[in-house]
């Protein structure tokens, strides 16, 4: 098994030729990655004409989310027959907006597999960890007794 994550994997101008040269050189492993899904789905289409196989893990944040985007590439992978997981990460304004969506994938998707998380904000420049921004996909999400920095998609250069 091969599983590309880190950053965005998809994201790389090169991503389709290097899965190419990695199912070239690698015909019998399982390939796949973490990604938040936000290319097109002309790129899933091209994706998947190299590999149908490919295994989809996306995280899924509501900050950066178009829903009926989502759910037609979650329809064409779907359709492909390649396997995929959904994370649906969101914050308390997005509550309703979540479950409106796991809604849907129950209904119209039941092989869909899926997980919800609710990411709780904190005040960056409080805990002295990151000066103060106005970027809203900028914030800590803490789980039991550590934190962890997590940025959304699309980054905020500007912002920092």
């Amino acid at each position: 098994m091969i599983r590309l994550f880190g950053g965005e994997p998809l994201a790389h101008k090169s991503f389709l030729p290097f899965l190419s040269a990695l199912r070239d050189n690698f015909p019998a492993a399982e390939l796949g990655c973490l990604s938040n899904a936000y290319r097109p789905l002309s790129f899933f289409r091209k994706l998947l004409a190299i590999d149908p196989g490919f295994s989809f893990s996306f995280s899924v944040h509501f900050e950066a989310v178009k829903e009926k985007d989502l759910l037609e590439k979650i329809a064409f992978i779907g359709s492909q027959k390649a396997p995929m997981h959904l994370q649906l990460q969101f914050l308390p304004a997005a509550r309703e907006r979540a479950r409106k969506l796991a809604e849907i994938l129950r209904r119209d998707f039941p092989d869909v597999k899926y997980s919800i998380q609710n990411s709780r904000p904190f005040i960056l420049e409080a805990k002295g960890i990151w000066p103060m921004t106005k970027c809203s996909r900028c914030f800590i999400r803490s789980r039991g007794n550590f934190q962890t920095f997590r940025r959304v998609w699309p980054i905020c250069f500007n912002d920092l």
